[in-house]
This record gives C-alpha cells, structure tokens and sequence, in this order.
C-alpha cells in the first residue's frame, strides 16, 4: 500500500484535549449506496494492512505495536473522488490525509496529525485561495452548546465508512456522548473544505447481538437513523432517510 506523500502546508493548527482516531479492523471491501432500494453511482472501497514493528509511529518504551495502514476512496457523479490514507500508530498517534476533487473544480488537501493525542491540521491552499496563517479553531465546544457536558477525549471521524464503525463503538465505550471531529465536506465552501470542524455526538447500543443495531445522533443524522456494527466494531450496513422521500441504505461487501 502506498505510504502517505508530504503535504506541503499552509500552517494551521487545533487543539482539542485528547484525541484519538480509533482503529479499524484489518481487511479489505466496498461500501454498496442505494438510495430508495435501487443502486447508485457512489462506490466506496477500503484496505486496511499492518506494517512491521518499528514503524515511525511506533514507541521506544517496550509497547511498540506494527503500524496500520488505512486507504479508502469513496468515487460519485460529477467527477468526486474522496481519498482518505491513514497511519496510525495507536489510537492517539496517527497521520491522516485527506483530498478530495470534482468536476466544479474543487480541489483541496488536507493533513491531520495526532501526536500524543495533541491534534495539529495543515492544509494546502485551493486554488485561488490566498494562504493563511490562521489557526483552525476547533474547540473547546462552547459553553452553550446542548445536551450534557463533553468529555475531554475528542474522536477523529474522517468522513468515509471505514471509520465510522469505531466512531460510534467508542462513544458508546466513552458513555455514549462526546465530541467528534468531522472534516468538513462542502465543495462550494472551497477555502474550509476538509478544515476541522467539532460535533457534539450521542451514541447508543439499541439492540445486542453479533450484528449490533446503534443510534448516531449528531451532524447531519438524527433518531432516525440507525448503524449496524459486527463484532469488530466495523460498520456493516445503515439507514438514512435523508428527506421523506430519500432513503439511503449502505451495505458492506468484502472481508
């Protein structure tokens, strides 16, 4: 698999308290969209490898662990290609970088850094858009902000299916309620495309069993919604109506 490739950066950094970006299962598959029971033209594929041990990520301490490489591309009418390439050396010390493009012209790269749970965003500017030195604020939550008080810890979502499984299994580890950290995905907004964005998030087990059924609440999903998580945490199938009249169903194909 292809390692991450440098990103020349406009600086920018966030700080959110602990973050982690937990990690999903070894294999490889395709996420399958239907929208009203009949098939789409949105693919979604992933491959998640290990490396060896003693990878840049790894600990000197006597607990380094092999790397875990995550590639992911969801393709979608009107040219989109979402790529997400990750190295995680454990749940608080990853590289993730982010593009994505179209046919519009939108164009942008950005690249997420945990260290030691401490989150660090660079971006490259798109084009036509100057280059800041701005940093990307993306907490604390504010005072107001609903539900119950957040915890510190802040989960990285970064945007494609591959992750969302463990997203939601470590809410609901976390008590069910927390702060996730989204890229943000509007293409006409090209100057924050990908930039951080901070979601209060609930989570919730709705019913047990190998396959379990879940609430996501947060973000563009409400109570009716539903995610449906395997024995690995990883995200076999969900439901989303996203109007009255748009039902979405994604399925997991693959190991």
């Amino acid at each position: 698999m292809p390692r991450l490739r440098p990103v020349e950066p406009t600086p920018s950094s966030a700080a959110v308290g602990l973050v982690t970006l937990p990690i999903p299962t070894a294999g490889n598959g395709e996420y399958l969209y239907r929208c009203n029971g009949e098939p789409t033209a949105v693919h979604e594929t992933f491959e998640v490898s290990h490396g060896s041990p003693g990878g840049r990520l790894g600990h000197d301490d006597g607990t380094r662990r092999p790397a875990v490489y995550v590639q992911s591309e969801r393709t979608a009418p009107g040219g989109v290609q979402l790529r997400v390439s990750v190295e995680l050396g454990d749940t608080r010390n990853a590289r993730c970088e982010l593009s994505y493009r179209d046919d519009s012209g939108a164009n942008r790269r950005c690249l997420y850094t945990i260290v030691d749970g401490s989150l660090e965003v660079t971006a490259e500017p798109a084009p036509g858009v100057a280059a800041t030195s701005e940093p990307v604020r993306c907490g604390p939550l504010p005072s107001d902000a609903p539900g119950p008080p957040s915890p510190p810890a802040s989960v990285l979502s970064p945007l494609l299916r591959v992750f969302q499984g463990p997203a939601i299994a470590a809410l609901i580890g976390a008590g069910g309620h927390g702060t996730v950290i989204v890229p943000a995905l509007d293409p006409d907004v090209v100057d924050t495309l990908l930039s951080p964005t901070v979601q209060t998030r609930n989570a919730a087990e709705l019913e047990p069993g190998p396959l379990r059924r879940c609430s996501y609440e947060g973000g563009n999903y409400d109570d009716a919604a539903e995610f449906w998580l395997d024995e690995s945490d990883r995200l076999v199938r969900y439901l989303f109506p996203q109007s009255p009249t748009q039902l979405w169903e994604v399925t997991l194909t693959g190991s």
